[in-house]
């Protein structure tokens, strides 16, 4: 980069009135890293030496993709989110003796919560799989996950489980002459904002050169990886300086957040739920989720309005399949389902309720042709 043009850049952003606000850092940085890449891109086409090469397609911007996991469900209100067969989050992942307790809390309801342990292996693909089967969704709406660090909790008594603030830590000095490198130091440093450590999404998107797109467009310093690529064990780790941020924060100060249906914005935090126990360790290898406590439901999903009859989230009962761990490997499977109703989670065989509910439309046009056929007898 012409350093004539940083310098007046930088000159010109710390001399307006949005030198400390987030306008600055927004718009500068990623003009300056937008440049650089672009750069980086002309170097390597002019190495190249071949004229006749087709010119790279435009920039996309970043957009939160379905999963793979989110196809279009059957014509049943009740039928299960199941993964596409042969993708990576159908099948549980490889048995590890290793768990992690988490705490699942549904933000802004109180006490709709879980508790489970959960394999150091679960790659982010199984942790959305998990969560909609812990919940009851339905998969149909876009999600996104975040990695949050310096993270503060509420407290037990006002909102048990939730997550208060967030930042990104400040990393030391690069050495090197990394002019990027130095560039993203600076602005994080002098413009602390509250944005996520690592994005998570279904699919990474790839930028005009064809190399894949690591770092967030509008979040410059914010790592972006792909469900399949990042699993719970490199989030947290039982020995600190192995986790996420390298030691810079401890790990009861790393927390996620899956955001699902981002136009309604359901949250899930995820956090350790034991300050002092959260890594256990088994005899035998495992991959099935263990679950120690679960209280309430969602409301019912898409509901237009209030549902008559419907409890509140915290009185809705948990079915005690859920308790049992061979359900999720049915439920990944397709086997079973999973959805949030009036007054319960409830964790049902698909086949099984096709049937039922054939059953039961079959008998209510059968009550209706009995009812027309004495209507018109009477006349």
């Amino acid at each position: 980069m012409d350093p004539d043009l940083t310098a007046l850049l930088v000159a010109n952003s710390l001399s307006t009135p949005y030198a400390h606000s987030t306008m600055a850092e927004g718009l500068l940085l990623p003009l300056l890293l937008n440049q650089l890449e672009d750069e980086e891109t002309e170097d390597a086409d002019e190495s190249s030496g071949d004229d006749d090469e087709e010119p790279p397609p435009p920039r996309k911007r970043l957009r939160h993709n379905k999963g793979v996991d989110e196809k279009s469900s059957s014509n049943l209100e009740d039928s299960a989110a199941v993964a596409i067969t042969g993708s990576p989050s159908s099948i549980l992942p490889p048995p590890t003796k290793e768990y992690v307790e988490l705490r699942l809390q549904l933000a802004r309801f109180k006490n709709v919560y879980r508790i489970v342990r959960l394999p150091i292996t679960f790659t982010f693909a199984h942790l959305y799989q998990f969560c909609l089967y812990s919940f009851g969704w339905s998969g149909q709406h876009l999600h996104q996950f975040e990695v949050l660090t310096n993270v503060e909790m509420y407290s037990a008594q006002y909102k048990p489980g939730e997550i208060k603030s967030w930042s990104i830590p400040v990393p030391p000095e690069p050495d090197s002459d990394d002019e990027q490198a130095h560039m993203v130091w600076y602005f994080r440093s002098n413009f602390p904002r509250q944005e996520p450590y690592v994005r998570v999404v279904p699919k990474l998107r790839k930028r005009r050169d064809g190399a894949v797109s690591t770092h967030d467009e509008f979040d410059c310093y914010t790592l972006v990886k792909e469900e399949g690529a990042l699993t719970l064990g490199q989030v947290w780790s039982n020995k600190e300086r192995r986790n996420i941020t390298k030691g810079d924060c401890n790990n009861h100060a790393i927390a996620i957040r899956l955001e699902y249906d981002l136009g309604a914005s359901w949250s899930v935090d995820i956090s350790l739920s034991d300050p002092e126990k959260y890594w256990w360790k088994y005899d035998t290898p495992d991959n099935h989720p263990k679950i120690i406590k679960a209280k309430g439901a969602p409301p019912i999903e898409d509901a237009r309005g209030d549902v008559p009859g419907e409890l509140d989230g915290n009185k809705k009962s948990v079915s005690p399949k859920y308790f049992d761990s061979q359900y999720f490997a049915k439920y990944l499977s397709g086997e079973v389902g999973s959805r949030a109703r009036k007054t319960e989670l409830d964790i049902y065989n698909i086949e099984e309720r096709k049937t039922q509910e054939k059953r039961e439309e079959k008998a209510h046009t059968s009550e209706e042709e009995n009812t027309e056929a004495y209507d018109s007898e009477d006349y």
